[in-house]
């Protein structure tokens, strides 16, 4: 640590950070999306509620700042977040309206210095129906993290309704996370798994992805496939059988289709 106020970079950080400023004009690591909220918002509640959890969670307020050679982050102590607000619900066709700036606004790449890594949105869409536009860097939260916020705002907009206190649950500090970091790559334990793999990748292997699926990086898309209850249950109870995750079953039938639908010769991949 360099002084009370200002962090390193944690390793997974760094990585995120390395690539974006490689591109600095992709927003290839905005992650986010909208929530759609049918009825009606107290649009004064509901910011205090996204400030009340940007409060409970220090790495909302996370602030990066040029240094050489690799930034340093500060956790500010106060955000006082406001969130903007829009009515199109005098456009004709507002949701399709709505959705069109929302999509323009999400791939507008970030400041990554002096400013904080997220934005937030509320949109009138009719008078029973708004969006709550969320964007956020990949330096400061996942997708897993983005559901939590969701549903503490949910919570706390509730709880200032209702005139009472928003349930504590235990907090983890970001900082602590990168405290955590900065003593395993320090470790033996870090070198061990250091010389392991630098053993393992001593020459680079072919790419797991056939060029074929590969796209312009300046866009993206989501792809929905739902998978029936009973299916994804026994999918889960094999996974578990294999002392595996859900999510690494599931990643490990996307690799199997990738080489299924191709043919791998020669280092290339050649598709039908």
């Amino acid at each position: 640590m360099n002084s009370s106020k200002f962090y390193p970079l944690a390793s997974v950080q760094r990585q995120i950070w390395f690539d974006q400023i490689i591109n600095p004009l992709l927003p290839v690591y905005n992650i986010g999306g909208y929530v759609k909220i049918d009825g009606y918002i107290d649009f004064a509640i509901f910011e205090k509620a996204v400030n009340r959890v940007v409060e409970d969670n220090d790495a909302l307020r996370i602030i990066l700042h040029k240094k050489d050679p690799l930034p340093v982050q500060e956790f500010v102590q106060s955000l006082d977040f406001k969130v903007a607000f829009y009515d199109f619900s005098d456009k004709k066709n507002a949701m399709s309206f709505a959705l069109e700036w929302m999509q323009g606004e999400f791939v507008k790449p970030f400041e990554l210095y002096d400013k904080h890594l997220f934005h937030f949105a509320l949109i009138k869409v009719s008078d029973d129906c708004l969006c709550w536009f969320q964007k956020y860097h990949h330096l400061i939260t996942d997708g897993w993290g983005i559901s939590l916020i969701v549903q503490r705002v949910a919570r706390a907009y509730n709880d200032i309704i209702d005139k009472k206190e928003t349930e504590t649950h235990e907090l983890f500090s970001y900082k602590d996370f990168i405290e955590d970091d900065l003593q395993y790559v320090d470790s033996e334990k870090f070198q061990k798994n250091k010389e392991y793999w630098a053993q393992k990748y001593q020459f680079m292997p072919d790419s797991l992805t056939p060029s074929c699926y590969s796209h312009d990086n300046t866009k993206s898309s989501v792809t929905e496939l739902w998978l029936k209850r009973d299916f994804y249950n026994r999918m889960a109870a094999f996974a578990k059988t294999q002392k595996a995750s859900t999510f690494h079953f599931i990643l490990s039938a996307m690799y199997v289709y990738f080489f299924k639908t191709s043919v791998r010769r020669k280092g290339t991949f050649l598709t039908y």
